[in-house]
């Protein structure tokens, strides 16, 4: 969480969480205006975007995966998405298309893999602790409507 007080922006809770909804804020959403206020501008993003999904379950962080994922529904749709972040060297070789900044999305071509690769180790020799996020929005059939533990899906 990130709060405004004072003049001052404070995180509340860890360090990486924080660093996400910071990301969130600086990268603002197409045809939403910006906050009213400073105060405001601590979670504008953040919360038009959290409200647009209903979290279902959470897969937590693995030594294994390098990851961990969050299984969402957005509130107008009845499939699931994921979403991931994790060392970049796990999530990238899972990615198979690639979301440029202006919106579109691409396939992950070897070109861009070894970009974005080359791009993470140069922060990494900063030293600046690197992050990939990914999403997943066509999901195998039991992950794709799965709302959560005791409960089933009718029809």
């Amino acid at each position: 969480e990130i709060k405004y007080s004072e003049g001052h922006y404070t995180r509340v809770g860890e360090p990486t969480e924080a660093a996400l909804k910071v990301l969130v804020e600086k990268l603002g959403m197409p045809g939403v205006p910006v906050a009213p206020n400073a105060s405001a501008a601590a979670d504008h993003y953040s919360s038009l975007r959290a409200a647009e999904f209903t979290k279902v379950a959470t897969l937590e962080f693995s030594r294994a995966r390098k990851s961990m994922s969050v299984l969402c529904r957005p509130v107008h749709s009845p499939r699931n998405l994921l979403f991931v972040k994790g060392a970049p060297e796990s999530v990238l070789p899972r990615c198979t298309m690639l979301r440029l900044s202006d919106g579109t999305t691409i396939r992950m071509s070897e070109e861009w893999r070894h970009r974005l690769q080359l791009q993470f180790e140069a922060m990494a020799r900063r030293p600046l602790r690197c992050l990939a996020i990914a999403s997943k929005d066509e999901l195998p059939r039991p992950l794709s409507f799965y709302r959560g533990p005791g409960t089933r899906r009718s029809g």
